[in-house]
């Protein structure tokens, strides 16, 4: 448990972003393509100080995109915000 308290410390909770934000970024962060979609995904692995990293896609790319990683997680108290449009913990601001 004190692994957790310790990394706990240098992880950003999921909060949404200032409206004034979200205008300044929104063109630049769509995700259009499967491709952006695992970018999006690996980077989130080493953001999370991952070591190993698995990446699986169906045939289609279209019916399952899976990444699974060793890295610290996400915090329990993240899950509520997961998924939630111009929500993030990499960022507050546009600077």
């Amino acid at each position: 448990m004190e692994g957790l308290a310790a990394s706990s410390a240098i992880k950003m909770s999921i909060q949404t972003l200032p409206s004034t934000t979200i205008k300044q970024i929104r063109s630049a962060q769509v995700l259009t393509d499967p491709g952006s979609v695992v970018k999006e995904l690996i980077d989130n692995t080493l953001d999370a100080r991952a070591t190993a990293i698995f990446v699986e896609i169906s045939a289609n790319t279209l019916d399952a995109i899976q990444v699974r990683d060793n890295g610290h997680g996400i915090f329990p108290g993240d899950r509520a915000m997961l998924g939630r449009r111009h929500c993030t913990s990499k960022l507050r601001e546009f600077d």
